[in-house]
């Protein structure tokens, strides 16, 4: 089941929403680039409304204050034009000073939004809620969609003219195989990592996945036919946390050879010592086996299901910005 109310995106799209609704107008702060070390990152969004209302951030500190104050008096006046902030987080600088001295430096699109962007915000809920979509498109003109296939956000400055473009949807699919304890607690964070996460496993009407309201999917399957359930390639995530050691045989021979942006194997070092042996008897290549995140997590002497969960993750995150960077 899609639970998109968890998403923080469609959470921001819906606070514009409601403001275009209630108000009839309302702004988004868009971050389309950083440096260095900026506190705000391409990206990351803001929703304001004309009673002071907020959802996100822009990176926070006096500069997202500064932002917000400008863009309460934008809203009351009735600004339609977008602008463009460049804000340099240096105190020596002798101009665009954003208050901050974190050294990095960010542009921050402000976009006012009235009734006429009311039907391209549903779309873009829409789309989120998909998981997939058009791409977004800002400039000093408008902000719309378009169909222009992208991977990842770019944008260009050229004198006062600029473009920034995003693909809507998920950037990264994160597969649970095995849904106890352990998966219920690394679904809400991953969640909110902004993953696409679904939930498998062989036991239906199992207590721990009906309790799990995180999940955009869940799913019962047969672990036997696992190779041909969960997709592969460089946007996937795969956590092997099954019942017991065959099954966490049976899937992970399943998967051996299939490409992940990360493969994590659940467990203890003697189990796990004990299965890749059973694997390499059996043909595997070591080298493979040597690439599993296994046991799975960062080492942080993890006790409780979300401590488990919180390790995990912290690897996860690590792989995702060595595949993006």
């Amino acid at each position: 089941m899609d639970k998109s109310s968890q998403n923080s995106e469609i959470h921001l799209w819906n606070a514009l929403l409601k403001s275009l609704d209630n108000f009839g107008q309302g702004m988004l702060l868009l971050v389309v680039k950083h440096l260095g070390s900026s506190p705000g990152r391409g990206g990351f969004k803001m929703a304001l409304d004309p009673a002071g209302g907020m959802c996100g951030s822009i990176g926070g500190g006096i500069m997202e204050h500064k932002l917000v104050e400008w863009c309460k008096d934008a809203l009351k006046n009735g600004q339609k034009e977008i602008a463009l902030k460049h804000q340099i987080h240096q105190a020596q600088v002798p101009e665009h000073r954003s208050g901050m001295i974190c050294s990095g430096e960010q542009w921050v699109a402000a976009i006012p939004l009235d009734h006429g962007h009311r039907q391209m915000l549903v779309r873009i809920i829409e789309a989120l809620e998909k998981g997939e979509g058009p791409t977004l498109k800002v400039t000093p003109m408008a902000i719309q969609l378009v169909d222009q296939m992208v991977t990842g956000k770019h944008f260009e400055l050229k004198a006062d003219d600029w473009r920034y473009l995003e693909p809507l949807g998920y950037g990264h699919f994160l597969h649970i195989i095995g849904g106890g304890h352990i998966a219920l607690a690394l679904t809400e964070l991953a969640s909110r990592l902004e993953f696409h996460v679904t939930v498998y496993d062989d036991r239906p009407q199992l207590h721990t996945m009906e309790l799990n309201v995180f999940a955009h999917q869940k799913k019962v399957v047969d672990y036997e036919n696992i190779a041909d359930i969960v997709p592969e390639g460089s946007a996937h995530y795969t956590v092997i946390m099954t019942f017991g050691y065959r099954s966490d045989t049976v899937v992970l021979k399943s998967l051996l050879n299939k490409k992940f942006a990360y493969l994590g194997l659940l467990g203890s070092e003697a189990k796990i010592k004990t299965l890749f042996k059973q694997l390499i008897d059996e043909g595997a290549d070591p080298r493979r086996l040597n690439t599993i995140d296994a046991p799975a997590g960062v080492s942080i002497n993890s006790q409780t299901t979300h401590e488990i969960a919180v390790s995990i993750a912290a690897n996860i995150i690590k792989s995702k910005h060595s595949i993006t960077s």
